[in-house]
């Protein structure tokens, strides 16, 4: 939980409601751009985690955040859990991830899609990844997990 505490501070001064354009330089060397922005209810997808109520309510985006925010998330008022076993090897690689704005050196296409990750674009480095999905009515790219090691074919 300290990490994801710290974690929350750092989306807060770093990405929170902001917009951000990846450029970047095709194959075929041609310039495309990508935008993305970060809503704070994106911020729980990327812990790997679940918390719920002692009568068993899952938290929704909102009341995680909102709840870290205020220092309410304690363990005798919640039951934290991984969300699969990937957990604590996101949380190993967010921090470095909530500067992402100025530590991605790679975009691309995810194209190892499975049930257990749905994601649509893939930007970070070859250690840490943040995956992506089209959010239709702001129409553009939204965070929704985070990857320890590259997954993808990028584009450089």
């Amino acid at each position: 939980m300290s990490i994801i505490y710290k974690c929350l501070k750092d989306y807060d001064k770093n990405l929170k409601n902001k917009k951000v354009i990846f450029i970047l330089k095709n194959k075929d060397r041609t310039l495309s751009k990508e935008e993305v922005y970060f809503p704070k209810s994106s911020f729980y997808h990327l812990t790997g985690i679940v918390v719920t109520n002692k009568n068993g309510k899952k938290l929704n985006s909102y009341e995680f955040y909102n709840n870290i925010k205020d220092n309410k998330i304690t363990l005798n008022k919640y039951v934290i859990k991984s969300k699969d076993k990937t957990t604590d090897l996101k949380l190993q690689v967010l921090p470095q991830l909530m500067k992402i704005d100025r530590m991605a050196n790679m975009i691309g296409d995810f194209t190892n899609y499975n049930i257990f990750l749905q994601t649509e674009k893939i930007v970070g480095n070859i250690n840490a990844c943040m995956g992506f999905i089209k959010a239709t009515k702001q129409n553009v790219y939204i965070p929704n997990t985070v990857l320890k090691k590259r997954y993808t074919r990028y584009n450089y």
